[in-house]
Formats: C-alpha cells, sequence, structure tokens
C-alpha cells in the first residue's frame, strides 16, 4: 500500500486522529427513524395539489373523449299573432262595424343541430392543458423530493455537533422544510412526524 492509500485509508476510518469514526448511514436510520417514507410524500403531496396520475389520466381520457363527440346546439322561439279588423260603413251605422275580420294564432319552433370539429381529433387544446399539468406535477415532485432530502440532511447535521450559532440556523432551516412539507400535504406530513413521535 502507498503512503498516498494509507493517508485516505487513514482519514476515512478516523484512525490516527483521534476522531471516532461517523458511520453516516447509522446516523441517518437514527434521525430519521420515524420520517415517513419519500414515496409516501410524494404521493401525498400530489393528492392534496390534485395532480395524482390518476387524476390526470383521467383528465386526459376526458379531454379526448370530448373531441370526439359533437357540439350539441339546441334553438327555438315561440310566437303568438292577433289580428283584429273591422269596418265600419256609414250608412248602415255610424258606430256599430259593418265586416269584422280577424285571426289569430302561435307558433313554436325548435331547432337541434349536431357538428363535429374534425380539427379537435387531431389538435386538441384541452389535452395540451392536461398535458401542462404534467408538468406542474414533476416540479411539484421535485421540491417535494428536493426537501425531504434537505430535512434528512439537516437531521443528520443536528445530531453531530455543531457550533450553537450554526445549531440555531440548522434547526430553523429544519421547522422551515418541515412546515413546508407539511403545507404541501395537507398537514399529513406533520401528523405523521407526531405520530412517529408517540
Amino acid at each position: 500500500m502507498n503512503g498516498v492509500m494509507w493517508f485516505v485509508m487513514m482519514a476515512l476510518q478516523g484512525g490516527g486522529w483521534g476522531s471516532p469514526v461517523v458511520d453516516i448511514a447509522a446516523e441517518l436510520a437514527v434521525a430519521t427513524a420515524r420520517e415517513p417514507d419519500i414515496r409516501d410524500v410524494q404521493a401525498q403531496a400530489l393528492e392534496f395539489s390534485r395532480l395524482s396520475a390518476g387524476r390526470i389520466n383521467g383528465l386526459r381520457a376526458s379531454a379526448s373523449w370530448k373531441a370526439a363527440l359533437p357540439m350539441l346546439e339546441v334553438s327555438g322561439g315561440y310566437s303568438e299573432t292577433r289580428l283584429d279588423e273591422d269596418t265600419v260603413l256609414d250608412e248602415y251605422s255610424a258606430t256599430d262595424p259593418w265586416v269584422i275580420r280577424g285571426a289569430a294564432g302561435s307558433a313554436t319552433e325548435v331547432r337541434v343541430k349536431l357538428s363535429w370539429d374534425l380539427a379537435r381529433l387531431a389538435y386538441n387544446g384541452e389535452e395540451l392543458d392536461v398535458l401542462a399539468l404534467q408538468a406542474n406535477q414533476e416540479e411539484l415532485l421535485t421540491r417535494v423530493t428536493r426537501l425531504y432530502s434537505k430535512r434528512r440532511r439537516l437531521l443528520v447535521e443536528l445530531r453531530s455537533e455543531v457550533a450553537r450559532e450554526e445549531r440555531l440556523d440548522k434547526q430553523l432551516a429544519l421547522d422551515e422544510a418541515t412546515a413546508m412539507l407539511s403545507a404541501m400535504t395537507g398537514g399529513w406530513y406533520a401528523a405523521q412526524l407526531d405520530a412517529g413521535a408517540k
């Protein structure tokens, strides 16, 4: 073993300098023992934001079916007419009509129109709107995953020996990440932490 390799091994093991070996995996397991799984956190965030895969697939299917269905247009009208006419003949009577004519009637009309917009089958704007929701879904998953990882990292760092000022900053950052994860899951995350603490 050459000198560089020995130096690296000693640094990794902590030997020779009197510092204890820190098993990061063990520290992480202890610090995050009561944490919910990342997949559960992601699923709850998607469900709370109404961006779950099932909902997006349902919206996409509805949009494609809607493009294939015809547009229905119903219109109509109702009219009522009355026509009265009378003729007065002075030779017969100055006040009584000589000829009386009258007509009255009503009409009802209903129109139904079905039309297909064939261009919507090829280019459906509503399906594109649903595809935009997938970008929102990916963005939410990225944010939740980053916050979750940041929170786990802070938990491990708080278990190690850090200066008091640094500990305060890390605790505030941990509280912020916890609050944001809880808000993004509709309070579910905080409830899981409370349940794990009991």
